[in-house]
């Protein structure tokens, strides 16, 4: 009988052990929220690169954008795959789309920190040189400081472990960016 009880509890001592080792981290508000709105960020971020990649002039903006292409693209990738791990919809572009509610701070798609309004995307699509790279640099500053606020907040609060690290090295690419852009305006020419 003694065997029988003790082979029980190692039975159901090894099925809790596999169950923990197994079960996924919690995905909660935060991380959904985060996820869905930085998508959005993200995307709008790929289309100043690329207007700028159309545009500009300077070599090292260039290279900035095409950073931001790459960077980018792979973070949207890294989400993608926690959505889709985790049951998350991504739900279609609305402007009006309610944001920002998993930090408190409810706002819509349009005003979240960061979004660079429609008319400055076609002053960039239009711009042409170095009038481009100075407003390309000038909006993702903007851009990357909107993100790395969302960004630090979930690296601070998200459950999951991988998205919280995702979150961290967002927010730290992003202020790290946000000075190296500043060091190009500083040398490139007055609006002409």
């Amino acid at each position: 009988m003694l065997l029988v009880v003790a082979l029980a509890w190692l039975a159901a001592a090894a099925g809790y052990l596999v169950g923990v080792r197994t079960s996924e981290p919690a995905f909660g508000a935060v991380d959904r929220g985060f996820v869905v709105d930085m998508s959005d960020h993200h995307d709008q971020a790929v289309l100043l690169a690329q207007h700028e990649l159309a545009n500009g002039s300077d070599p090292v903006a260039l290279d900035f954008a095409r950073e931001v292409l790459l960077l980018q693209r792979s973070e949207l990738g890294e989400m993608a795959m926690l959505m889709a791990q985790n049951g998350v919809a991504r739900p279609d572009l609305d402007l009006e789309r309610p944001t920002m509610g998993w930090m408190s701070m409810s706002s819509t798609l349009a005003t979240m920190p960061g979004w660079v309004d429609a008319a400055d995307v076609e002053a960039l699509r239009t711009r042409s040189g170095t009038d481009a790279d100075r407003l390309f640099l000038t909006l993702m500053q903007q851009h990357h400081l909107g993100g790395a606020h969302m960004s630090e907040y979930a690296a601070d609060r998200a459950e999951s472990p991988e998205l919280r690290a995702l979150a961290a090295r967002m927010a730290r690419n992003q202020r790290i960016e946000v000075r190296e852009y500043q060091s190009v305006l500083d040398r490139l020419p007055p609006w002409s």
